[in-house]
């Protein structure tokens, strides 16, 4: 309870040793008069004025109690107002304004925005695509190698550029960048070869759908025999080239108008030596190992892994897509929820204000009873003091009511 009014009925509840004597002393006085006299019913004058005086404190006591207790309901009623105001009004702008930031967002990269539905789309008809021809094949995709089939097919076609080069400078020695070019672009042709041949090798292997087998077969013959053809002239090439610098020239002119040991055509014998062997095993190696890797590389079924990239692709770009609209999401939500934190901390220190307020209105009744017990108590002290003093001195017996029970005495005036 408020100070001020704790220290008013103060006064008169703590009574010192000084303020009994006090009292014992205007007894003795009024005792040596024989006052109050013997047959007196009711408080003298002196035992009636501390009642009266009590009295008076505690209807001011009750009065600034009340107006503290007025006080009290007047701040709670100020906060419940701030509360509604500024609290839990805040509260319902900020759920309204996260609603329609939430379902703008939505809109606009979300779920029911067009992007989103025609990436979910997509996902779906190449999901269910893949599951068509999953069920087909009743197989996993039969590859390998998939991450190093194209460097190792960029390496065997770099690797016929110096197989190659000197069988073509037999014609540009005066011209090395023309025998590079030249020597990359067969090399290029030979492993681009070598991957249909693996791809149609690897087709003869499926099952699941109609294919021309006989056509296929002529392909790969076709291919293989194109490509040994080059290579076999390639050797026959490296093998006049060799004839040629044992001649002691190599420009086209001396090669044309060479005689003796070296033919007017370098063509004109289309056998190989050891040179030109050599130079076929090893475009023979390459071209092999070209042809095995894409064999291996390869699905027997000629759209089951176009299908089965297709829709990982496509997957991997929706969920990407609903990953960046979830983590937007979470982003918003976790800033409104940083906003909701502090309004919830507002409304907890006003309802703790509230709360406050209340414990200290439901202690005021049971203060005032604890206090006027305390009051009564002491008037019923000093009046005893008065008593006790009046006893001591007087010439006559004292007043019955002396002999009563001063506490009720009090109480019963009180009231």
């Amino acid at each position: 309870m408020d100070n001020i009014i704790q220290r008013s009925i103060g006064r008169i509840i703590n009574l010192d040793d000084v303020e009994i004597a006090k009292h014992t002393r205007a007894g003795e006085t009024d005792g040596a008069n024989n006052i109050p006299p013997s047959d007196q019913k009711t408080f003298s004058k002196y035992e009636e004025n501390l009642v009266l005086e009590a009295k008076a404190e505690w209807l001011k006591y009750l009065q600034m109690t009340e107006q503290y207790r007025n006080s009290l309901d007047e701040k709670a009623l100020q906060i419940k107002n701030q509360l509604r105001s500024d609290v839990l009004n805040e509260s319902s702008k900020l759920s309204q304004s996260q609603r329609q930031e939430l379902d703008l967002l939505d809109q606009q990269i979300g779920q029911g925005s067009v992007t989103y539905k025609h990436l979910q789309d997509e996902f779906l008809n190449s999901k269910e695509e893949l599951q068509k021809i999953e069920q087909a094949v009743n197989r996993p995709l039969d590859i390998s190698n998939k991450n190093f089939y194209l460097p190792l097919m960029a390496v065997l076609a770099l690797a016929e550029v110096p197989v190659n080069r000197l069988a073509f400078e037999l014609f540009f020695e005066s011209m090395p960048f023309v025998s590079l070019l030249l020597s990359a672009a067969i090399g290029a042709l030979f492993i681009y070869f070598s991957h249909v041949i693996g791809i149609l090798i690897k087709r003869l292997k499926c099952k699941e759908i109609e294919i021309d087998r006989n056509k296929i077969i002529l392909s790969i013959s076709i291919l293989g025999l194109v490509s040994f053809t080059l290579m076999y002239f390639l050797g026959v090439m490296r093998e006049q080239l060799i004839a040629v610098e044992k001649a002691g020239t190599l420009d086209l002119e001396s090669i044309l108008s060479t005689t003796g040991s070296v033919t007017s055509n370098p063509f004109d014998s289309i056998t190989i030596g050891s040179k030109g062997f050599t130079l076929l095993l090893l475009n023979s190696i390459i071209f092999i190992t070209g042809i095995v890797s894409s064999v291996f590389r390869h699905d027997p079924h000629p759209d089951y892994e176009k299908i089965f990239n297709k829709a990982k692709g496509i997957e991997a770009k929706f969920l990407g897509y609903r990953k960046k609209f979830e983590s937007e999401q979470v982003q918003r939500l976790r800033d409104f929820n940083k906003r909701f934190e502090v309004n919830k901390s507002q409304q907890q220190n006003f309802e703790s204000e509230l709360q406050a307020i209340s414990d200290k209105r439901e202690a005021i009744d049971p203060k005032i009873r604890i206090d006027s017990q305390n009051l009564n108590l002491a008037i019923a002290r000093k009046i005893m003091a008065y008593q006790n003093g009046n006893r001591k001195t007087r010439s006559t017996s004292p007043p019955n009511y002396f002999s009563d029970d001063a506490v009720k005495l009090v109480e019963r005036v009180m009231s």
